[in-house]
């Protein structure tokens, strides 16, 4: 019989973890939106008013300057055309002894001449106004949206795990012979 004593201590191992991380950077995306807005433009030429009173003025014997040429000149054709038929129409009368007129009785009758008078209201006629409306011009400017999209981004870091395994204790087995005597077989 043999005395042996054993002695036996497990290993014990030990680990030393590191965790993974994983850190992300984000930018996120963006629109940029540059908005023009439309425009509506408007030109209106206001309301024009217009008073044409020349009428007015010739009821009153004030023409425009070609006009009142052409009134003085015909005035005046009438009344020398008037003037040699009354002259000649008197001297008709005159040549005609045998009705017994003589100088007398024609500036007699040149005295009796009645000339006519009438009272009217000056102007006769009305101005003639006439309202020029205008339309409006109008213009439509568009507008516009310019848009610019910038992406978004992820920047991503990854610090991988780890495991580190060591030992905390080393395993052992001690052997130790503890009798007195030592059978030896060759």
């Amino acid at each position: 019989m043999m005395d042996l004593r054993i002695n036996q201590q497990f290993g014990l191992i030990g680990l030393g973890i590191k965790h993974p991380a994983l850190q992300l950077m984000i930018r996120d995306p963006r629109l940029d939106l540059k908005v023009t807005p439309p425009e509506l433009l408007i030109e209106q030429k206001l309301p024009q008013l217009e008073i044409d009173q020349t009428q007015c003025f010739i009821d009153m014997d004030r023409r425009p300057i070609m006009d009142f040429l052409h009134h003085v000149v015909g005035r005046a054709r009438t009344a020398v055309v008037q003037n040699i038929a009354h002259t000649a129409g008197e001297g008709d009368m005159l040549g005609a002894i045998e009705k017994g007129i003589d100088i007398a009785d024609i500036a007699l009758m040149n005295s009796q001449q009645w000339k006519e008078f009438n009272v009217a209201a000056v102007p006769e006629h009305r101005p003639e106004i006439d309202v020029i409306i205008e339309d409006l011009d109008m213009a439509l400017v568009p507008g516009d949206v310019a848009v610019n999209l910038v992406n978004g981004q992820v920047n991503g870091y990854l610090d991988w795990g780890r495991v580190k395994v060591f030992w905390r204790q080393e395993p052992f087995i001690d052997i130790e012979y503890i009798g007195r005597s030592v059978d030896v077989i060759a």
